[in-house]
């Protein structure tokens, strides 16, 4: 006759909540997947080279994002940039 052995599995749910970087307003949360991954809920990140990488990494809601780049743009204009079409 086959013993029966009873095994307890618990499962661990980690939860990530994101936050806008610069009005704080709360973008939601995920749940890490058993491999670790989670979408990272409103990430922006920008690199580009100039004599060396510079990279922003931050978390913005769709308002805060749009003023970000317009104001990116709006400095490399004061800045002699030119839209390149």
């Amino acid at each position: 006759m086959d013993k029966l052995e009873k095994i307890e599995k618990k499962c661990i749910e980690l939860k990530h909540n994101f936050f806008c970087d610069n009005c704080g307003k709360s973008l939601g949360s995920t749940v890490e997947l058993e491999d670790g991954y989670y979408p990272e809920l409103g990430e922006f990140e920008l690199s580009f080279n100039l004599d060396g990488w510079y990279k922003v990494k931050a978390h913005f809601c769709d308002k805060c994002r749009k003023e970000f780049i317009e104001s990116l743009k709006e400095k490399l204009i004061n800045m002699g940039f030119k839209k390149d079409n």
